[in-house]
C-alpha cells in the first residue's frame, strides 16, 4: 500500500526513480510513525520515529539494477540474494565510511541498539538468516526479543484501540 501511493504521486509527474522512491517512503514512514507517536506516546518515541524514517530512506539501498527483476535473475542462476540483506550491508558500509555512529549519538541520541533495530526494519528475519556468525546470534537473540518487544507494544496498540 506504501509502495502504491508513493508510485501514484511519481506517476503524476511522469518521472520516477529509485531515489524518489526511497524519498516517499521515508516521508509516509515519518507520517505514519509520527501519527503513531501522538496517539501512544508512552509507546513510541522519538528515536522510534527517527528509525522508522531512516529504514525507509535506506530500505531499497541494496537493490541491483533493474530492481526486483535482478533477484530473478540472481535466483536463476542458482544463487541466493535479497536485495534488503544488500541494503543493511551498505547501510552498515555508510555508517562506517563515514563514521556516522558519533553523529547519530551527538545529534539523534541513536545508539548501536536503535542501527540493529533499523537493520531489523529494513530486512528482518532476511538479514538474520544471511549471517551465521556467532556475533549474529546475538543480534538473533536481541532480535527475538526486540519483535517480542514489538509484538507486546501492537497488542498494547489493539487493547487501546478496542477500549
Amino acid at each position: 500500500m506504501v509502495t502504491r501511493l508513493v508510485y501514484s504521486i511519481n506517476e503524476a509527474t511522469h518521472e520516477f526513480s529509485r531515489f524518489q522512491h526511497s524519498l516517499g517512503v521515508a516521508h509516509l514512514a515519518f507520517e505514519f510513525a509520527s501519527s503513531l507517536r501522538k496517539q501512544h506516546p508512552d509507546l513510541v518515541d522519538e528515536k522510534d520515529v527517527l528509525c522508522v524514517m531512516l529504514a525507509g530512506l535506506c530500505h531499497d539501498l541494496g537493490h541491483g539494477p533493474f530492481s526486483h527483476l535482478w533477484e530473478f535473475f540472481v535466483r536463476e542462476a542458482g544463487k541466493e540474494w535479497h536485495h534488503e540483506t544488500s541494503s543493511v550491508q551498505m547501510f552498515d558500509h555508510l555508517i562506517a565510511e563515514n563514521n556516522l555512529m558519533p553523529i547519530f549519538a551527538r545529534e539523534a541520541g541513536l545508539d548501536k541498539k536503535d542501527v540493529l533495530f533499523i537493520k531489523e526494519l529494513i530486512a528482518g528475519i532476511i538479514y538474520l538468516k544471511s549471517n551465521n556468525s556467532c556475533d549474529d546470534l546475538i543480534h538473533f537473540y536481541v532480535n527475538l526479543s526486540n519483535c517480542l518487544n514489538h509484538r507486546n507494544k501492537v497488542q498494547q496498540l489493539k487493547n487501546a484501540q478496542n477500549k
